[in-house]
Order: C-alpha cells, then sequence, then structure tokens
C-alpha cells in the first residue's frame, strides 16, 4: 500500500466556515431568531466572530445582558429559524471551492478524517448528508457529547475513537477557537483565511500554518 503524502494519522476538520459556506444562513437564522423575540440584531460581525462555540456559547454572547433563562430562548429560537430555513426549496449552502476534491484526493487507508464543529450532532449529519460527504469521515465531534470550543474535548475524543496520538493530529479550521482548541490537545492547527476569522488572529492564536483555499491543503500537510 502506497503510503500517504504526509505525516498525519488523524485530519480534524471544522464545518462552518472551513467546508461549508454557511455565513449567509448563519446570519439569516440568527437575525430570525431575535426578530422572533422582539430583540434588537447585533449585526453580522458580532454572530461571525462567535461561530464555531456550542449555541449556548454564542447566545450569551450575541446577548450578554441577558440572564440564562434569556440565552436559552435566544438559543431555541435561533434552533427553530434555523430547521424552518433548512426546509425551504430554495435553501442553499455551499461547500467552498475545493473541498470536494481535496477530501476525495486525502481519502487514503492509513488516514483518518473527523469533523469537530460547534454544530448539533442532527444539524451536522443533516449537512453531511446534504453535501454528499459523510463517507468521508470516522469521527463526528459535536457539543452534543463534548465541552464547546476552545476546550481540547473534541479532538481527545476524536483521537480515543481513531486510536491516534495528539502530534498525530491536525485541526483545520477558520477562528480562534478551532486553533486554541487544537493547541491545547498538543494537536498541530492550520488555519483557512476564507471563514470568519482573520488570517492575524488565527496565527496568534497558534495556527502553525495558513492556506487560503482548500485544495492547498494536501500540500501544507506534507510541509508540516
Amino acid at each position: 500500500m502506497n503510503q500517504p503524502a504526509h505525516r498525519f494519522r488523524l485530519l480534524a476538520f471544522d464545518f462552518d466556515g472551513t467546508l461549508a459556506d454557511s455565513s449567509a444562513n448563519i446570519y439569516y437564522a440568527a437575525q430570525g431568531a431575535f426578530r422572533a423575540l422582539g430583540l434588537d440584531y447585533p449585526g453580522d460581525a458580532a454572530v461571525g466572530a462567535t461561530v464555531g462555540l456550542d449555541l449556548m456559547g454564542c447566545a450569551r454572547r450575541w446577548l450578554p445582558e441577558g440572564s440564562e433563562q434569556d440565552h436559552l430562548a435566544l438559543a431555541d429560537a435561533y434552533r427553530h429559524s434555523f430547521v424552518s430555513m433548512r426546509q425551504q426549496d430554495d435553501f442553499h449552502e455551499p461547500l467552498f471551492q475545493g473541498v470536494r476534491e481535496t477530501l476525495s484526493a486525502l481519502s487514503h487507508d492509513a488516514v483518518f478524517m473527523g469533523i469537530c464543529t460547534g454544530k448539533n450532532r442532527r444539524g451536522l449529519d443533516h449537512m453531511l448528508g446534504y453535501h454528499g460527504i459523510d463517507h468521508h469521515f470516522h469521527t463526528l465531534q459535536t457539543p452534543d457529547t463534548n465541552a464547546s470550543k476552545p476546550a481540547p474535548d473534541m479532538v481527545f475524543s476524536a483521537l480515543n475513537e481513531t486510536g491516534c496520538e495528539a502530534p498525530d493530529c491536525v485541526v483545520i479550521g477558520d477562528t480562534t477557537f478551532d486553533m486554541a482548541m487544537a493547541k491545547a490537545a498538543g494537536a498541530v492547527a492550520i488555519g483557512v483565511s476564507y471563514g470568519h476569522h482573520l488570517e492575524e488572529q488565527l496565527l496568534q492564536a497558534g495556527a502553525d500554518l495558513m492556506i487560503h483555499t482548500m485544495t492547498e491543503l494536501p500540500d501544507a500537510l506534507s510541509r508540516l
């Protein structure tokens, strides 16, 4: 069997902002949630800054003066807004350019691929099936069964499920939460510059390398 062109045994991808271009839908669902509760929307920038956290973590940052009950109501309203949007005939949430081809190129019997995301498991399963890329992934980690990013728990769970060690794992993500999660777990971190956080933020958070399109990932892996 041919050896992979890189040293890693586990490639752990974020989903929103890394594999899927979901920003517009996230903003739309958040706007719907605030509108449903009669609250002022804090703006796309404020919402985008929290992508990657679990939904309650997002709600706490979107509504910092609110009570825990307010945060629960906002999270529930967001969930309802997103599910309703996803059921519409014109729902569209594309993968970023090159994602499909890159996942296929990286598929190898000696390499595990996984997802570590702030989405809940139901939403992740739906979107992986929607895009037809679920067969690429051996481990799926969400806040349903792990502490939210930037805690390292999702990476630890992925390592446990695949029998890999942290130095042999690389996290690929678009937010500082992804980079911090990777570093806390002892894994390598690759930042993508086209997502929700700025390149300089990702580097400050510990990114070992930056890529600007998903098609750059195979070469980046071979250089680490």
